[in-house]
């Protein structure tokens, strides 16, 4: 299987691209067309009419990202052949299209990979069936083939499969997975379409910043928004970059008004905001951010900087910067406009509450779907995104005395500035440097 992210169901464009490949089998399903997508090197998979895959190096090679459908209930040719439940490919008209993510992966599963799936642990289930398993990697592949997004497993060998749910409430700690009565849970590599289909917005007056300095989270943000919300974020930057890999209200201008979140590292008047999202990170770690997006050569969102570039180079980057991480947070609490502010580390430590907090915060009611919990309890199974920079030990001697001064004045002053303006919740101690966590 392939990992893959579920964009959703559109209507065949009137003129593809003439490097789109296509084939026909009797036998299709998504796996077999994502697989076969793949492997001929393409970024997005498309299925149409049940037997129909199309293959492309950009969704709109195939189809129109402002043309949403809701006719994609064909059934797969080949879900006879499957042992999970029936599975769709596309409509007459339309297709349902997959952002390919990662390679195959092949059996037997190695410790390492299977700790990139962990998601966490559950109490025990006890109203629901289960199988016998001889280890997590079985119990993994057996819940995946069975079209489950969840593969729940004990140490007694004891294997269940589901889904993030009311039964399934995920703890994402996982220090607290080795107590009794506790079962580890996994994320196979079956999409779970509640917070899938993600669209544009009818053309409308709303418009939402979601502010931050670079290298604060905004990026991932977006991701855990279209997730919940069930529609895409735009930018004011139009990074071809993030497009490729899945953020495709990049595809569309902000002036087209079919987008009301807006990145930006501002929250000026320039685009007509109306409210603000204001995300706030350790200014030790979203510096260090930026300055790896700003030295990386490739895949700049998600890559870092040299050892020897950091040793050599941070402390002078951070002088010449922590200004600008007072500023831009300063001017964004500075105007009457409605402003929700969000710390980072909160974000990280409970994504679903925050999340959940900024979609009610949200001024347009489109966004404020009926299905929020089904699309939060989906959300928590793959809270990771789509462009989010591994972790990195950042030594507290990397940072000189004076930039500790420097850093220590620029936090009191945004403090402060929070506490007039009557945040409720006190900006964490990023004195104690990178090593803050709460």
């Amino acid at each position: 299987m392939h990992l893959a992210l579920y964009i959703g169901c559109y209507k065949n464009s009137a003129k593809m691209h003439k490097n789109v490949l296509k084939v026909k089998y009797h036998f299709m399903t998504p796996d077999w067309c994502i697989s076969f997508c793949q492997s001929n090197n393409r970024n997005f998979a498309s299925l149409n009419d049940s037997t129909s895959c199309l293959c492309s190096d950009q969704f709109d090679d195939v189809t129109d990202i402002r043309n949403a459908s809701d006719n994609c209930g064909i059934v797969c040719g080949g879900t006879d052949l499957e042992n999970g439940p029936q599975r769709t490919c596309g409509g007459e008209d339309s297709v349902e299209t997959f952002f390919i993510k990662g390679d195959c992966v092949r059996e037997p599963l190695s410790e390492e990979y299977m700790a990139t799936r962990h998601r966490g642990c559950i109490d025990t289930p006890q109203e629901a069936d289960n199988v016998i398993a001889t280890s997590s990697q079985q119990c993994l592949m057996f819940c995946g083939k069975k079209g489950h997004p969840l593969s729940l497993y004990a140490q007694d060998g004891k294997c269940w499969c589901g889904k993030a749910d009311k039964r399934f409430v995920l703890n994402p700690n996982p220090d607290s997975c080795n107590s009794s009565g506790i079962v580890d849970v996994f994320r196979t590599l079956v999409e779970d379409k509640r917070c899938g289909n993600i669209r544009l917005l009818p053309p409308g007056k709303h418009r939402t910043v979601l502010a931050s300095y670079p290298g604060s989270g905004n990026t991932w943000t977006r991701y855990l928004l279209e997730k919940a919300t069930g529609y895409y974020t735009g930018s004011v930057f139009n990074d071809g970059s993030l497009r490729k890999i899945g953020y495709l209200g990049e595809i569309t201008p902000i002036n087209e008004n079919r987008t009301d979140i807006i990145k930006d590292h501002s929250f000026g008047n320039r685009n007509n905001y109306q409210a603000g999202i204001l995300i706030i990170r350790n200014p030790y770690k979203s510096m260090v951010s930026f300055y790896n997006y700003m030295n990386s050569k490739k895949d700049r969102h998600i890559t870092s900087a040299s050892e020897e570039q950091l040793q050599n180079e941070i402390n002078k980057s951070m002088l010449n910067h922590i200004g600008s991480w007072k500023g831009m947070n300063l001017k964004a609490t500075s105007h009457e406009k409605p402003l929700l502010v969000v710390y980072y580390e909160d974000l990280v430590a409970d994504p679903i509450s925050n999340v959940r907090k900024m979609v009610e915060f949200l001024p347009n009611p489109i966004l404020h779907p009926s299905d929020l919990e089904e699309r939060l309890a989906c959300l928590s199974q793959d809270t990771t995104g789509l462009a989010r920079r591994p972790p990195r030990k950042l030594p507290p001697e990397l940072f000189s005395k004076q930039l500790r001064t420097a850093v220590n004045k620029a936090v009191a002053e945004v403090r402060e500035r929070l506490r007039k303006i009557g945040v409720p919740k006190e900006l964490p101690p990023y004195e104690k440097g990178p090593e803050f966590d709460w």
